[in-house]
Formats: C-alpha cells, structure tokens, sequence
C-alpha cells in the first residue's frame, strides 16, 4: 500500500512534510474518527489523532506553530508511468518486484505544488495541546485535528427576516432556508454539492430574533427529519482528484437498492474474504414500538396579529406491526426537529404542514427495520486485502452503502427466509486507522429498506451467468432488486 501522507497550510499552501526519506517528518500513526454511531444523531465534526516522527526537531521546537494550523491527510494514487521518469534507470537495473514498485520508485518532489491527486482522508486544523516526547534520536510529537465542518459550530450570525414575520429570523420556510444554508456553506469553503433526490417535505419553523443558533444547528434542524419522517444528515466529503473539499445531505432511513451484473458482481459487497470479522458479533438492537417527533406547530396570535412557532410533539406507534413479545416494554425513538408538524393558525400560515399519512408509513417502516435486524458489529476492511485504488469508497469517511453475502452469518436464517445480514446498510460513521503499515477501516452500520417486496424470479431479467459466479446464498439471493 502507498504511504499516506500528511501536508500542513502555515498560510502560504500545502506542504508535504512526510514526502518521504530525507522529509522533516515521517507520519508513523494516525485515527480518525468520524460520523456518528447512531442515526437518531447528527454526526460531530471529524477528530483525528495523529503521531509524527520529528527527525530533525524543527517542529517540535516551535509548538506554538502547530496550533490551529491547517492539516490534510491524504493517501496519493498509484503511480502511473507518466510518473516516473527517467530518474528509475533502467528496468534491468531494478531488483524488485511489480507490486512493490509504487514503493520504491522516485516519488514526485514534495516542494512542488499540491496537485491534489489522491485519496483525502482528513480536512482540518490542529488544535491546542498534544506532547513531544524524546524516542531515540527522534522527537514524537501527538498531535490533535478537528475537521473543518466544525467551522459550522463556530458560525452564529442570524439568518434572514421578512417584514412579514417581525420578531423572526431565518424565515422563509424550508425551501428559502435551504438556499441561505447553500449560500453560507459555500462561503465558508464547504459548497454543498449532493442533495437528496427527494428534498425534505414540508416546512420549517424560524427562530427567534432574541436567538444566535449556530450554522450546524439551523441545518440539522432543517434536514434532520422532515415531515415524511426521512431523516437526513450533512457530512464532509472529498474530491478525489482536486484540492476540493464539500458537503453532502444524506438520508440515513432511506431506501436503498441492491442490483446483479452481468458478469454476477452484486452491488455494494465486498468479498467476504476480504473482511476481518471482530469476535463473529452481531449487535442484537433494543426494540423500539413508538416514534416521538419533538416538532413545531403554527397558531395565530390574535393580540400582535402574527402567526407564532410552538413547540408540538406527534407520536407514531408501531407496535401492531411487531411481534407481541417486542412490545411488552414500550420503547421510544425520539426525534428533533424544525418542521412544522401542525397548523392551528386558522387559515393564516401559508406553509405545507406534515404529510401525517406518509410520517406514520415511514415511521412503521423504519421501526420494523430498525428493530428486526441485527447489526453487524466490529467489521472492518484493511488495505492489506483490499486495494484502496480499487475500492476507495470502503476507505472514506463518509456515507456509503454496503451489503454482505457468503459470510460467516450466512447460516442464520430467519423464520421468514431472510438472512441475518439480508439487505443493504449504510456505514453513518466508524474508524480509519494507519498503524504505519496498513489502513484500517471500521464502520458502524445502520440498516436501510429495499423498495416493495423482493424479486421473483420472473423479475429478473435474462443474464449469461453461471451459478459459480454469483458469490450468494439461496436466501441472501432474495436481496436483489434490480
């Protein structure tokens, strides 16, 4: 595997100062984590620690400059033949083999300008603390890094008002608050670049003048879950060949499908093989039988003839949809948010109330999911099996969606036919870690539904395959939808 590396921004651009032998430092460790462990939850701004070997000393002896530094870990592409240049001699002269080749030929020269070219794994700044300790005859320096999506805690200015609305601000509704939230994000350097196919339904309440909510907080309460009780979530996101860095909406409840190749590859599974399955564990979930939306209601204030935000609470029960010992100990999901769930302002709130028929729907729906399936815990995928050129999206902190087929719980199989890992899961966060050899990554899963029943066979449209080649079991078969 290639090297990651890490390039640090004093003020006047990216230097490589892990480049290689002969560098300031060497990057001999570093964790990131990033998203969140639970769907309920907006993900927190990425942390990554890091360990540096300081050779010479010259970063260990001015501390002072690390703090709020801007940092970048990266992990550059392959090379390609373009790359290398005469400066390798001749192959006769060469004594090593093709696949560690991208190791030992002449890398680009770290003082040129940053291209951009990798895999980014980490955006961010460093923060204040950390320790140097004395290794050797080297320095060891921890370090600390908070991801730039923290600029959106740090942003409190008001939102937009409207004469119309006096003691309001951030008015407009969902669609108006949006285009601000798009505006601000590409400001700060974090444009939004993916939306939902299907915006957020409904509208949302403002807020107060008397209030400074921070920037993360307007957009969570904005797409955290909308009247169709999807809930949507902002994450970070990477350009993988560009120095660009962005922001991306995801729905994390939402529905997901998975397909089959013509040559047998099946949508979003990694090979089984390939993943390192932490003490064979499924996570059995808590049952949940209800579904509590801490919303907002429009009523009509006759006194200052406005229309005024309360706060509304809606409770969706699933339990006849579960099986009776399940809901023997009622459990609730509690959800926040800034759509308005109800409107008592006879007639003066213009906006689009909850859709409550489509809420309840997705509320059993997700219930059902959520509570039936057992999750996979302690999976992770490693670049000592998995090629991250090959395979990247397994690689980055973000949102991705993965399915699983001829592994170690293939046997557990439900009264209902479904295998224990039947169907697609979105990784919503996890773990990347470098121990100086290889990369590790190590999501947490939340599950998603397929669309409508599942397949017959007549559904499924001819194909030239063999039954060699489609790496499933009968059962897990029942997963594909397209």
């Amino acid at each position: 595997m290639r090297t990651p590396e890490m390039w640090i921004d004093q003020g006047a651009g990216w230097t490589n100062v892990t480049a290689h032998d002969g560098e300031t430092c060497a990057l001999a460790a570093f964790g990131i984590e990033w998203g969140t462990d639970d769907p309920l939850e907006a993900p927190d701004p990425s942390v990554m620690t890091a360990t540096l070997v300081d050779r010479t000393g010259r970063l260990a002896a001015n501390p002072r400059t690390l703090a709020g530094m801007r940092v970048m870990i990266r992990l550059p592409h392959a090379l390609t033949w373009g790359d290398i240049g005469a400066a390798a001699g001749q192959w006769q002269a060469q004594r090593y083999e093709w696949r560690s080749a991208h190791r030992r030929l002449p890398r680009k020269d770290p003082a040129d300008p940053f291209t951009g070219a990798g895999l980014t794994l980490f955006r961010g700044r460093l923060n204040t603390g950390g320790t140097i300790t004395r290794k050797g005859d080297t320095w060891r320096i921890s370090l600390k890094a908070t991801s730039d999506l923290a600029l959106l805690k740090r942003v409190t200015t008001q939102g937009p008002t409207d004469p119309k609305q006096p003691g309001y601000h951030w008015t407009g509704g969902r669609t108006a608050v949006m285009r601000e939230i798009t505006r601000r994000l590409a400001a700060l350097g974090l444009p939004l670049k993916t939306q939902p196919d299907t915006p957020p339904a409904g509208d949302t309440a403002p807020y107060g003048t008397d209030s400074y909510p921070q920037l993360l907080t307007v957009i969570t309460d904005t797409i955290g879950v909308d009247t169709d009780l999807l809930m949507y979530r902002l994450y970070e996101s990477f350009d993988d060949d560009r120095d660009g860095e962005h922001t991306i909406i995801v729905a994390v409840n939402g529905v997901a499908r998975i397909g089959i190749s013509a040559d047998g590859r099946i949508e979003h599974v990694c090979d089984s093989s390939l993943l390192t399955v932490d003490q064979a564990t499924l996570q059995i979930p808590e049952p949940v039988t209800q579904v509590k939306i801490n919303g907002r209601k429009a009523t009509w204030d006759d006194d200052k003839k406005t229309v005024s935000y309360d706060d509304h609470e809606a409770n969706i029960n699933a339990a006849g949809t579960l099986p009776a010992n399940l809901t023997a100990n009622e459990k609730s999901a509690s959800l926040d948010t800034n759509s308005i769930l109800a409107d008592e302002s006879s007639g003066h709130w213009t906006g689009t109330p909850a859709d409550t028929d489509a809420m309840k729907a997705n509320a059993i729906a997700w219930i059902a999911n959520r509570t039936l399936r057992a999750a996979p815990a302690g999976i992770s995928a490693s670049s000592a099996f998995i090629d991250p050129d090959t395979d990247p999206t397994i690689f980055k902190p973000e949102p991705a969606t993965w399915a699983f087929t001829a592994n170690l719980f293939s046997p557990l199989i439900s009264d209902d036919g479904r295998p224990a890992l039947n169907g697609p899961w979105l990784a919503i966060g996890g773990t990347i870690e470098y121990d100086g050899r290889r990369l590790t990554s190590t999501p947490t899963f939340t599950p998603l539904r397929t669309p409508g029943d599942p397949p017959a066979w007549q559904d499924i449209p001819d194909a030239p395959l063999t039954w060699q080649q489609v790496k499933a079991t009968w059962a897990e078969f029942e997963q594909i939808t397209r």
